[in-house]
């Protein structure tokens, strides 16, 4: 990101569809001041690193950095793909979601078949 676009950092949800946080870059004004943005109508993911660019009913677009601690990963990604409008990716596997079924058989059964088969 570059001194051209404002950025939100430390953001959190405020209610369905608006973004509370600390604004950076914005122009002609010292960064760093607590806002809460206007209605955000959508998320696009834009630029080299596809970060997400919030833009409101008002005009603004903001680029999301880091969302607060409290408010989580989870809940961040939740807002942002609700509000991106596109698919979101299906979720990672993870090796405790799949059921395996091992059957063991014992050494001697396993060598005597393949001494039985050739």
């Amino acid at each position: 990101m570059d001194a051209e676009h404002q950025w939100i950092d430390g953001w959190s949800a405020a209610g369905d569809d608006r973004i509370v946080g600390t604004v950076q870059g914005r122009a002609g004004q010292g960064g760093g001041r607590t806002i809460i943005t206007s209605p955000v109508v959508q998320v696009r993911f834009m630029g080299e690193w596809k970060t997400p660019v919030a833009f409101t009913e008002s005009g603004s677009a903001y680029w999301l950095r880091d969302p607060a601690a409290r408010f989580g990963l989870d809940a961040a990604e939740d807002f942002v793909w609700r509000l991106s409008r596109t698919q979101r990716p299906p979720p990672r596997t993870r090796p405790r979601d799949y059921e395996h079924t091992i059957i063991l058989q014992p050494l001697e059964s396993v060598s005597r078949r393949t001494r039985e088969r050739a």
